[in-house]
């Protein structure tokens, strides 16, 4: 007995979050809203949570998503990446991005938002790809590159946590091997 169907009826008073800022289709909705589904998370007469959230902060995410501070393995990270323990927000829109993943930014603009003195970030793996450099470095087939071909963060570290410092997905010696020849 709506007098509208969701989301139409919803927009009537809230902001399309299915568009950027200057109006645009977003690249990756996230699928509660490319399904729809605006009752998935929030509840449209009341909640005793903050935007009418079926739960609060990280707990709503985890309603369906796998929590990132736990290992494959179901065991907690031994050393865990701050902004998990804080909010999924931090790094990740609720309704959907532009960038992959429903990031804030591109990963490694959010990740230099905080980590802005690592020598690696920023190296053009182009160059290591083609020319002199390919006899030393040997690029996995799998690391992570955007679309310029620069190596991103996640190529070595894992972005919500690990069990080796920092946040590597395996030992550091094991780490340089997967593109160094030692």
């Amino acid at each position: 007995m709506l007098a509208e169907k969701v989301p139409k009826l919803c927009y009537q008073c809230h902001d399309d979050v299915t568009v950027n800022r200057v109006g645009v289709k977003l690249d990756n909705l996230h699928s509660p809203v490319a399904d729809d589904a605006c009752m998935d998370c929030h509840r449209p007469h009341s909640s005793a949570h903050e935007k009418l959230q079926v739960e609060q902060g990280n707990a709503l995410c985890l309603v369906c998503h796998d929590d990132p501070g736990l290992s494959d393995a179901g065991f907690m990270w031994k050393f865990a990446h701050p902004p998990v323990e804080e909010s999924c927000v931090t790094c990740h829109l609720p309704h959907g991005s532009d960038n992959q993943a429903h990031l804030v930014e591109e990963v490694v603009e959010l990740c230099t938002r905080c980590h802005n003195d690592h020598p690696g970030h920023g190296l053009d793996a182009t160059n290591y790809a083609e020319g002199q450099a390919s006899k030393i470095v040997n690029l996995p087939d799998n690391f992570s590159l955007n679309f310029e071909g620069t190596m991103i963060c996640t190529g070595c570290h894992k972005p919500h946590g690990s069990d080796y410092e920092p946040l590597f997905d395996r030992p550091k010696m094991q780490m340089c091997q997967k593109c160094h020849r030692m």
